[in-house]
């Protein structure tokens, strides 16, 4: 059993043609040029938080969850507006070279995964709407 709470987690942001449009993020990414139909970019939803760091930080919350998600109820005094997203998750081992950069990425495993975002006007990053606490 892999221990998904050592694994870095990234998204990718506006993975297909119109997706950005539909979620109501496009302007998120206005200024972020991408060829026509291409992602606009990868971003973290989870960081393992290693012993040297304060593990405050939002990144450092394990949002992932077999059967629950737990919604925030209201976000600034607001109803909390969820959107339901399915997705493809893999898995992937790293190779680096020797200036510890990424050299190679290989996939090992691969499941249906339910990206669940928060729609939150306070949010600046796409990382904020994803992960807001255990069970996200």
């Amino acid at each position: 059993m892999i221990d998904l709470t050592q694994v870095i987690g990234f998204g990718v942001a506006g993975n297909f043609t119109g997706h950005l449009e539909q979620a109501g993020e496009a302007s998120d990414f206005v200024n972020i040029a991408a060829a026509a139909g291409a992602p606009k970019g990868v971003f973290p939803f989870y960081v393992p938080p290693v012993a040297s760091e304060d593990d405050t930080h939002f990144l450092h919350t394990f949002p992932l969850s077999t059967d629950t998600i737990a919604h925030p109820g209201t976000i600034q005094g607001q109803a909390a507006n969820l959107q339901i997203e399915p997705e493809l998750a893999l898995l992937c081992e790293l190779d680096y070279d020797d200036q510890h950069r990424v050299a190679a990425v290989r996939p090992t495993h691969a499941a249906a995964y339910n990206d669940c975002s928060t729609r939150r006007p306070d949010a600046t990053k796409i990382s904020q709407k994803k992960n807001w606490g255990p069970r996200t």
